[in-house]
């Protein structure tokens, strides 16, 4: 306790304003640090999407090389009988249909991406507005 020039206090005793201040700060910091894990976490979604649709991507060119690879066989094919062009056709269509889905694949993991990279987005601009 001390006390002069007619008024008695406590050293160090904070006011009912700087108490709710400081609790304030402590609220906006929490909140600062909820929106900035929101953010890492949807970064590392969106990461993972963009890896995601780079393989899908990878996956493709190989199947459209298999696909070229097997319109060649089918070409290649020429007069080997019946057995070697139903063959080089079947592999030709299986290569085909394994590109299509590849592709759609790419499609999927590309958008994933991309809402992602939103999400992220939205919460960095949640986080400032917060601050």
């Amino acid at each position: 306790m001390y006390e002069g020039n007619g008024v008695q206090g406590t050293y160090g005793a904070k006011s009912d304003d700087q108490i709710a201040a400081d609790q304030a700060a402590v609220d906006a910091q929490s909140a600062v640090d909820v929106a900035q894990a929101a953010i890492a976490i949807e970064q590392a979604k969106a990461d993972a999407a963009k890896a995601a649709a780079e393989k899908a991507q990878v996956d493709v060119t190989k199947a459209l090389v298999a696909l070229e690879k097997a319109k060649e066989n089918l070409a290649n094919v020429g007069e080997g009988g019946d057995g070697g062009l139903e063959a080089a056709l079947e592999a030709a269509r299986l290569a085909q249909v394994a590109a299509e889905n590849l592709a759609e694949k790419a499609s999927v993991a590309q958008k994933t991406a991309e809402a992602a990279t939103l999400a992220a987005q939205n919460a960095q601009q949640s986080a400032e507005d917060d601050l």
